[in-house]
């Protein structure tokens, strides 16, 4: 009986660090949401008035107001109302090397982006560019003459993947 804590354990473990994490945009829906799997996702929804976080953690749901009036507190003020201020940790340094190398460790799985600037001219230098990206790329890239615009990307990793290649990457 006491084998099967950390049995348990370690298959929660392995299950978060194989379990797919999702980065989900599209403009016409207007979605904007990262997801873990079925346990957790934060999509970001904009309102009139303010930008608003929607955190979804295996059931439990908090909308949080990035644009809200909470004050900040500086360390002179804390200081001078007798409060002790934390202390600054060093943070250590990312090379952009590895950053570069964990970005690419996503695999793309829908990428489509039309555009239309408004500038027929502009959009004319843009078409090349964009079919070149298509054809570069395997994904849809266009122009749009006619006031449409347009992005759905979807794009997938998980955690194994991307701790594999930070730590491989020097």
């Amino acid at each position: 009986m006491w084998i099967l804590i950390p049995v348990v354990l370690l298959i929660g473990v392995m299950y978060l660090l194989f379990a797919p994490l999702f980065v989900e945009v599209d403009s016409e829906i207007g979605l904007f949401r990262i997801r873990l799997h079925h346990i957790a996702s934060a999509a970001l929804r904009l309102t009139a008035s303010s930008l608003i976080i929607d955190l979804n953690v295996a059931g439990w749901k908090k909308p949080i107001d990035l644009l809200g009036g909470r004050e900040k507190v500086r360390r002179k003020e804390l200081k001078e109302n007798g409060a002790k201020a934390k202390p600054i940790r060093k943070q250590r340094k990312i090379s952009f090397r590895r950053v570069l190398a964990v970005l690419r460790s996503f695999k793309v799985k829908t990428c489509q982006v039309v555009a239309d600037t408004g500038d027929m001219p502009l959009n004319g230098m843009l078409y090349p560019v964009f079919y070149w990206l298509s054809i570069w790329s395997g994904q849809a890239f266009r122009v749009s003459f006619n006031d449409e615009n347009e992005v759905k990307l979807n794009i997938e990793n998980n955690m194994a993947r991307m701790l594999w290649t930070y730590f491989r990457t020097s």
